[in-house]
């Protein structure tokens, strides 16, 4: 009995040594995995970070190209509301130039009108003893359009008509270079 008692003892230890050697075995499978698992998940880990610290200086980017597009904003609206100013500004000058502009076609045609009554009175007056061929004693003033409006207070004029006549042209002339410039 002794025998089968050491056989026995010797097959457990075998089968207790086998079975140790198994887990042994199975501890350093699970370790090794694990240890796999472990540096997979570190670098994983690591490219989460640089992805993270990526994302953070693209959003840092993104942030001040926003800022200087907010400025950008800013300067534009006011150079818009500047120039709208500047056109209602040429708009304003356009329209009181338009106006000065009538208003003296408006009085050089009165002036021509009164120029044909005169040149009308000097030819039925002609030979009545004044030899400048007005019906007036002063013969180098007449009413005309002039700058102080259109009361126009006696501005020179020469007597021949040929120089009469050019006078509207040349103000009329004058108006229009006023309203280009």
């Amino acid at each position: 009995m002794t025998i089968r008692l050491d056989e026995a003892e010797q097959l457990a230890m075998k089968g207790g040594k086998k079975l140790i050697q198994k887990l042994e075995s199975r501890s350093k499978k699970k370790y090794t995995e694990t240890v796999k698992t472990l540096r997979k998940n570190e670098r994983r880990l690591k490219e989460l970070l640089f992805q993270s610290e990526e994302d953070q200086k693209n959003q840092q980017r993104m942030q001040e190209l926003l800022e200087r597009l907010q400025i950008k904003m800013k300067t534009y609206k006011r150079q818009v509301e500047e120039a709208e100013e500047q056109a209602n500004v040429n708009l304003a000058k356009y329209r009181k130039t338009v106006h000065e502009l009538d208003d003296a076609e408006e009085r050089a045609d009165i002036a021509e009108s009164a120029l044909t009554k005169i040149r009308t009175k000097n030819r039925g007056s002609f030979g009545k003893g004044y030899s400048s061929g007005y019906s007036t004693p002063y013969a180098g003033l007449v009413r005309s359009p002039s700058s102080v409006g259109s009361e126009g207070r006696g501005e020179k004029i020469t007597d021949d008509d040929e120089s009469l006549s050019s006078l509207i042209p040349t103000y009329l002339n004058s108006m229009k270079k006023l309203m280009i410039d």
